[in-house]
């Protein structure tokens, strides 16, 4: 299928599980696709598997500077971007009753999917000017339930 063709897409965190599948996908359907992940080494390894039309780029969602300069090379590689899939974050797989409120904090502000998505967009609206782009905002928390032996968030 070609739903993606001429689009791009950025996929943070795209170097492994979910993230890697989903640059999969949208490679198989015709998106030009760049990933991000701190470590250069995992970057590389996807790459080679991905294939070479991958842009790879090295990035920590957490740090301002740094999505600065990833709204900068995505801009750049692509021009514009059409999906931006938010998947990178921290996943502190502790008991939930071991959590303080440090931990939920980092989790779901501070370097986690949801704060430092919002700062991303807002530091890269330049590259999402396209009314037709999608963000995807993807997170750990139901996972964080789960090693406590909480099947889903107490209401």
């Amino acid at each position: 299928m070609d739903r993606l063709k001429n689009k791009s897409a950025l996929i943070t965190g795209g170097t492994s599980g979910i993230g890697l599948e989903t640059a999969r996908e949208f490679l198989r359907e015709g998106a030009r696709v760049a990933i991000t992940a701190k470590d250069s080494t995992s970057l590389e390894v996807a790459r080679k598997d991905l294939g070479r039309d991958v842009v790879t780029i090295a990035s920590d969602m957490g740090d301002a500077t740094g999505q600065k300069k990833l709204a900068e090379t995505i801009r750049e590689a692509f021009g514009k971007l059409d999906v931006l899939f938010l998947n990178a974050g921290i996943a502190d797989m502790r008991p939930l009753e071991q959590w303080d409120e440090s931990a939920f904090e980092r989790s779901v502000d501070g370097s986690g999917e949801v704060g430092s998505g919002y700062r991303f967009i807002s530091r890269a609206s330049h590259a999402l000017a396209n009314s037709q782009s999608r963000i995807t905002v993807r997170s750990e928390m139901p996972r964080t339930w789960a090693t406590s032996g909480i099947s889903s968030p107490p209401k």
